[in-house]
Order: structure tokens, then C-alpha cells, then sequence
């Protein structure tokens, strides 16, 4: 893999967002994915705010030393997913669409369906990309208990929260190994003459056989290994645990917290009162102009 991204993996860097406080990080992917999906007064103002959001997340990526281009070539394989979303939202039917765009053999497409896929696609980038920021700027461990103390309560009715947050960290940690191990496998299935790329479709499922089958026995000696090394260290599901690593609010923590609930509260609003750009801008010149 060399130095490529590796989508999920944690890389040390000493920025300011990796020393936020992981419980702050997971609150804030939280509101910001419910903040994404808001909408405004017109189509228009909520691309234009979807866009804005685009470049604080980019700038935010910026400052963690994460590259746009990077991820975005690591993400090649749900393009088409993509492009698939993007199509079935323009050619599917809806009477309150009236603006025609162009029509394809007799069949209407509609400037408020692709405007409406456009945001969908918007969406779904920005959602991967906090979630990117979440896992490169923070250890398995440190998310780990950021999930236990907000399930802490869960603990009254005897969940067990600790055993469920371990999980959910070990889960992070395997999706980058496995994405990492299936480049691997396909790499050296292509040295020894395996072609993935063309040939119908069964024969491709057959040719894809041959990194699946390697993956699962992979991934069931990572887990047996895993499990070992666990049980070497002490791992009690059933006993309280211990850290190494006390974490504290500090005054860094504090300022992000207000920034980001902030900006979220100022974005309920507009879409609370369905805000509308061009409205506002047209108004202001008209103002302009008449006290010229």
C-alpha cells in the first residue's frame, strides 16, 4: 500500500483537532450529520449552504492534514453507487417538479430532480467525510470510551455497555486492515495473472472468488490472533477496566463545543424559518438602490 489512505485509519498528527476531546468529536459528527440534512427556503439556498458546509468540513480536513483528493481516491469503488443514486433520483417521477430541462426520447428531465439528486450526493459526501475526519483523528480506544460514557446510563438496566463499546472499536479497527488486506490479495492475485476487469459477469464472480476466500481465512486468523493477545493482556469482559489515559475537558474543548453547537443552532434556525438567499439578496439591493 506504500503511504495511500487507507479509509478509516487512524493517522497521528499533532493538530488541534486531534487533541479535541474524543467525546466532543463524537458529539459534534453527530449534530453536524443532522445539521447536513436541513433544508431551506428554496433548492438554490440549500445548495449554496450545503455547499459553504462543504468548505468548513474541507477546511477542518485541512487543519487535520487529511487530503481531499486522497480520500476521494479511496472512495473510487461507491462511485457507482453513486452515479446509480444520481440517475434513479433524476428519472423518478414526481408531479411537483415543472421546470423541464431537456427531454431524452420523449421523456422529461427536470431541473428540480437534478438539483434534488445533485444535494443527495452532496449529502452523502459530506456525511463520509465527517465520518472520515472522526476515524483518522481518533484512536480506537478513545472512541471506544467516548461510546461508553454517552451509554453510561444504559448501565442502570444492567446493559453491558463496556463489552458493546469494545465491539463497536474493534469493528472500526478491522474495516481499514480489511480494506488494507483486500488491495493486498487482489494485488497478488493480478501478479499471478487473475484479471478483474473484463470478461461477463459470472465469469468476474468467479474471478473474485479467488480474494473473498483468502479475505475470510485473513480475517478469521486476525480475530483468533486478536482473541489471543486479548486474553495474554488480561481482558475480563466481566471486570471493570482500567486507563492509562485520563481524559479532561480543556478551555480548547470548550471554545470547539461553542463553535460548532453555534453554528448548528444558527443553521436550526434557517431552516426553522425556511431562509431564503435570493430573497434576502434581492431585497438588500432593492434597499441599496433606492437610498441611492
Amino acid at each position: 500500500m506504500g503511504n495511500e489512505f487507507v479509509f478509516g485509519n487512524y493517522t497521528p498528527y499533532n493538530t488541534i483537532i486531534h487533541k479535541i476531546d474524543c467525546r466532543l468529536k463524537l458529539f459534534f459528527l453527530v449534530i453536524l450529520m443532522v445539521a447536513v440534512f436541513f433544508s431551506y427556503g428554496t433548492f438554490v439556498t440549500t445548495l449554496i449552504i450545503d455547499g459553504i458546509l462543504l468548505v468548513l468540513i474541507s477546511i477542518i480536513m485541512f487543519i487535520s492534514k487529511i487530503k481531499f483528493i486522497t480520500i476521494l481516491k479511496s472512495l473510487k469503488f461507491i462511485w457507482i453507487t453513486f452515479l446509480f443514486i444520481f440517475l434513479i433520483n433524476i428519472f423518478l417521477p414526481n408531479k411537483n417538479y415543472i421546470t423541464i430541462a431537456f427531454d431524452i426520447y420523449g421523456y422529461n428531465i427536470y431541473w428540480e430532480s437534478i438539483l434534488q439528486s445533485f444535494r443527495i450526493l452532496l449529502r452523502l459526501i459530506m456525511m463520509i467525510l465527517l465520518t472520515v475526519i472522526l476515524t483518522s483523528t481518533t484512536k480506537s480506544t478513545d472512541l471506544s470510551f467516548a461510546l461508553e460514557w454517552y451509554m453510561y446510563p444504559l448501565k442502570l438496566i444492567k446493559f453491558p455497555v463496556s463489552d458493546f463499546a469494545m465491539i463497536i472499536s474493534l469493528v472500526l479497527r478491522c474495516i481499514p486492515l480489511i480494506l488494507n488486506e483486500t488491495t493486498r490479495i487482489k494485488k497478488a492475485q493480478e501478479s499471478r495473472g487473475a484479471n478483474f476487469t473484463t470478461g461477463n459477469i459470472f465469469k468476474r464472480i468467479i474471478t473474485f472468488t479467488s480474494i473473498i476466500v483468502p479475505l475470510l481465512l485473513s480475517a478469521i486468523s486476525r480475530s483468533l490472533d486478536m482473541a489471543d493477545a486479548m486474553t495474554i493482556r488480561g481482558f475480563i469482559p466481566s471486570k471493570k477496566r482500567t486507563r492509562y489515559h485520563i481524559y479532561k475537558f480543556s478551555l480548547a474543548d470548550l471554545f470547539s463545543f461553542i463553535f460548532v453547537s453555534g453554528c448548528c443552532c444558527f443553521l436550526f434556525y434557517l431552516a426553522y424559518m425556511q431562509f431564503d438567499l435570493l430573497e434576502v439578496l434581492f431585497n438588500f439591493t432593492s434597499t441599496i438602490t433606492v437610498l441611492r
